[in-house]
């Protein structure tokens, strides 16, 4: 797992070790230390009891009176509940939804604590995607040309994906949006 957002001078393995007791039970401490930006990243494998709700962050102090919070991000991050923070199903067959009925909920957590791999932080780059071979060959080829570069330029793959309109009215109404 990776932890976020920790002062540059708490980048060490004690710290490590109180974070990852905080979690559960802590295993290994990676020494090399990753940048992300200007941030700085402390990656940590722990031990989870999939019955407790996940951690998704913990105060930590420095100095004499500072304090911040280190952001929490799991690696293989399986299914698991906004609502209640659980591994194992989503907030559909959650049974803290089960029990408030038709009251207004707030989830507590949210896709942020899914670390992405590698891959998919290539795979969303937008300079990574490969540009569309196709050549205009007539008029009507035109609005294909255009629905084609725009999925592409947006990572969209299939038609239905969408939100369930019409492409060429969700491509209009894209394109004046931005124009």
């Amino acid at each position: 797992m990776q932890i976020h957002d920790l002062p540059l001078g708490s980048m060490s393995e004690g710290m490590a070790r109180q974070i990852g007791n905080f979690i559960e039970e802590f295993l290994d401490y990676d020494a090399k230390i990753l940048t992300k930006g200007f941030r700085k990243i402390m990656c940590i494998r722990v031990c989870l009891d999939v019955r407790n709700p996940l951690k998704r962050k913990k105060r930590v102090t420095y100095g004499e009176d500072k304090s911040t919070y280190a952001d929490f991000q799991y690696e293989r991050l399986s299914l698991f509940c906004f609502l209640c923070g659980q591994l194992g199903y989503d907030e559909s067959f959650c049974p803290l939804l089960l029990s408030l009925g038709f009251q207004k909920v707030e989830f507590g957590w949210d896709i942020s604590l899914r670390m992405m791999t590698r891959m998919e932080t290539m795979a969303m780059s937008r300079w990574n995607r490969e540009e569309p071979k196709d050549i205009i060959k007539s008029d009507m080829d035109l609005e294909e040309a255009h629905r084609r570069n725009w999925m592409w330029f947006h990572g969209v793959e299939d038609v239905n994906s969408v939100r369930g309109k019409g492409l060429v009215m969700e491509l209009r109404r894209r394109f004046h949006r931005f124009n």
